[in-house]
């Protein structure tokens, strides 16, 4: 069972799959063929981690997965993530810091229970270390 805080562990911890992912996809660039099995059995879970991260958002509206964007993934503070809100949709659609928090509490519990009712439970855990070791949900 997902609960907002999974959701946001999830969202969080995407910066450093994809940093992993690079990372590996390095090593080996340029000499793809000669990747050992178990590496791009890695490279693999981690593009599909990615792909299921990035899926989550469209079940948000616009303004939650722009606050979760900014605020959890890209990690910057409420007054920068304001700011950019501000910016995007101008001064007269600015929100109160409450308000921001309540988008991102939505959208959160939004994903929650769509993964805990509708998507298989397991699809995080397909050959993956994402929920292993540090990654713990």
């Amino acid at each position: 069972m997902y609960t907002q805080e999974d959701v946001r562990k999830l969202f969080t911890q995407r910066g450093e799959i994809e940093m992993e992912l690079k990372v590996r996809q390095a090593q080996y660039y340029g000499r793809e063929a000669e990747t050992p099995p178990e590496m791009a059995e890695r490279i693999t879970a981690l593009q599909r981690e990615l792909m299921l991260i990035d899926g989550l958002f469209a079940a948000l509206s616009e303004n939650e997965a722009f606050v979760i964007r900014h605020h959890l993934m890209e990690e910057l503070d409420w007054p920068q993530t304001m700011v950019l809100f501000a910016r995007k949709w101008g001064v007269e659609a600015e929100k109160s810091l409450r308000s921001m928090k309540a988008l991102q509490e939505k959208g959160l519990r939004k994903i929650a229970r769509i993964l805990n009712n509708r998507i298989d439970g397991d699809c995080f855990r397909e050959k993956s270390n994402f929920f292993t070791k540090n990654h713990q949900v």
